[in-house]
C-alpha cells in the first residue's frame, strides 16, 4: 500500500489517547487536507491519518509541535513503511 499520503502522530499521553477520538483528530488535521481514514491506537500513544492528497502530509508535518490534541502537543511525521522483522 502506498503510504505517501499518510502521517504518523505520536506523543499522545495515555490519558489523552484514552480521551481522544477520531473526531478530535479529524478536527485538528482536516485543515491540512481531506482525510480518508483515521487509525487511533488507544492502547498506545499514536495514531495514523491517511489524507486524500499526498500534499497534505507536508503541511501537517510542517505544523508538527504546534498541533494539540486534548491539550497535548503532538509530533507529526510522514508515515514510513513498517520494517520487516527478520526470523
Amino acid at each position: 500500500r502506498d503510504l505517501s499520503a499518510d502521517i504518523y502522530i505520536k506523543g499522545l499521553t495515555p490519558e489523552s489517547a484514552e480521551h481522544s477520538n477520531k473526531d478530535a483528530l479529524v478536527e485538528a488535521f482536516s485543515v491540512y487536507g481531506a482525510i480518508n481514514q483515521v487509525m487511533l491506537r488507544r492502547d498506545r500513544d499514536f495514531a495514523f491519518i491517511s489524507f486524500a492528497e499526498a500534499s497534505a502530509v507536508a503541511k501537517a508535518v510542517a505544523a508538527s509541535g504546534a498541533i494539540t490534541i486534548n491539550g497535548e502537543i503532538v509530533v507529526v511525521e510522514a508515515r514510513k513503511p513498517r520494517k520487516r522483522r527478520e526470523a
